[in-house]
């Protein structure tokens, strides 16, 4: 079956670009955050799955994060955007 990407490897790459430490051994993945992270220019790896975990770290980032090619997740959930905006306004 085609991946869009090598989710775990594309997790730590992209995360540790927000100061964000991801191990991997085997089916296991350890990840050690932090209060505050960092923002970021990321990459989805054109993986809907990768762009929504790196747009909801960023709700914590101290800085801007910019996604590139963020409008993968309109593969799976074409008004994310618009729902993560409206939570961001609630809280």
């Amino acid at each position: 079956m085609h991946k869009e990407s090598n989710r775990a490897v594309s997790l730590q790459v992209e995360f540790a670009k927000m100061g964000v430490t991801i191990s991997i051994a085997d089916d296991a993945m350890h990840v050690v955050g932090k209060e505050k992270i960092k923002g970021a220019k990321v990459s989805s790896n054109n993986d809907h799955r990768i762009a929504m975990a790196c747009a909801t770290a960023a709700l914590n980032a101290s800085e801007k994060t910019v996604i590139e090619n963020a409008e993968a997740v309109d593969k799976s959930y074409p008004k994310f955007w618009d729902d993560l905006q409206k939570l961001q306004n609630n809280s």
